[in-house]
């Protein structure tokens, strides 16, 4: 189960919002190592008419959240121990590729009266990755060997 990323950015767009707090409730990011650096990308006034918005925050670790009604006491985050008992207020679904995800969002507490519909904020996202240092390591191993077999040709064939 995916609960945070990791990479350089991310672009998302509202796809449907249909909660009693859909004018207010902010949608963000956060650092997943420490959850109190953070980022707004959505705000209570945006919806799926505002179109795609691009964040950039550097190689990390994240995660995104929602604040319903706009209130930092009611933040609910993508990661399902940051909640109130630990509950999972985000349904994650990879589409298309790996990096490409819907996040679908239940804005009240799963305890009591609720409708648990997952449908209060619904975003489309796509993650900037990062190349692992291994990844690019194995790439370059891979074109300093293909200059070399070039190279070896090459040469054979002045002979």
């Amino acid at each position: 189960e995916k609960e945070t990323w990791y990479g350089d950015g991310a672009s998302a767009i509202i796809l449907k919002e249909i909660a009693g707090f859909a004018n207010s409730t902010t949608f963000g990011w956060y650092d997943s190592s420490n959850p109190a650096v953070r980022g707004q990308i959505f705000e209570g006034s945006d919806d799926s008419n505002t179109g795609w918005k691009d964040t950039n925050f550097g190689e990390t670790n994240f995660g995104f959240y929602i604040e319903p009604n706009g209130n930092p006491d009611n933040r609910m985050y993508t990661e399902h121990l940051l909640n109130n008992g630990d509950e999972y207020h985000v349904a994650i679904f990879r589409i298309n590729n790996m990096n490409d995800y819907l996040l679908a969002w239940e804005d009240l507490s799963l305890t009591g009266s609720t409708d648990q519909d997952y449908q209060d904020m619904i975003v489309r996202m796509k993650v900037n990755p990062v190349p692992e240092p291994a990844t690019m390591l194995l790439l370059g191993s891979g074109l300093v060997a293909f200059a070399g077999i070039g190279r070896k040709k090459f040469f054979n064939k002045k002979k």
